[in-house]
């Protein structure tokens, strides 16, 4: 009886090892891939990403919202009182795929011309991470991406007051 107990204990112990390790594999191998690409997105950033001013606009204050950005709809939903409009390229370097929990890796390359011209005014290249998460609960999957896009609708426009007659910050 003895030898029973301590060989279903033994047992015990080895399944329990035994699962710990498989739950621990289930998670770190997911977590450790999407660091990976994390990182790759890291270094792409730095290399590739980032925005090209090549003219700065003075607008009036009415065309800013309340964070301080310029709208600027896609070139597929301009409108004859629209002044400049955006393109955006998606180039999918690890590919998109529909499988529920897949890792994406991409980049997008937007570009904002001005209607009346056809000149390119900015443009901004950035990469970013879809998916990849260990645990399949059906919710948003996770992201990473270059730091701070928001920032590149502001810096080809500047707001000019024109109560003052110059431009503001």
């Amino acid at each position: 009886m003895m030898v029973l107990k301590i060989w279903w204990s033994i047992r015990s112990f080895w399944i329990s090892i035994f699962i710990l390790l498989l739950f621990s594999l289930w998670l770190g191998l997911p977590t450790y891939r999407k660091w990976k690409v994390d990182r790759l997105v890291d270094e792409l950033c730095t290399k590739d990403g980032g925005s090209k001013v090549y003219e700065t606009v003075i607008l009036p204050v009415e065309k800013f919202d309340g964070l301080g950005l310029v709208y600027v709809p896609p070139q597929s939903d301009v409108k004859p009182t629209d002044e400049y409009y955006e393109t955006n390229k998606i180039t999918w370097i690890i590919p998109e795929s529909n499988k529920f929990g897949s890792l994406d890796l991409f980049r997008s390359h937007t570009k904002i011309y001005r209607i009346a011209d056809g000149k390119l005014i900015s443009e901004h290249v950035s990469y970013a991470r879809r998916g990849g998460d260990p645990i399949l609960i059906p919710v948003h999957p996770s992201s990473y991406s270059c730091k701070d896009k928001s920032q590149y609708y502001k810096q080809p426009f500047i707001k000019h007051d024109r109560v003052k007659n110059e431009p503001t910050k």
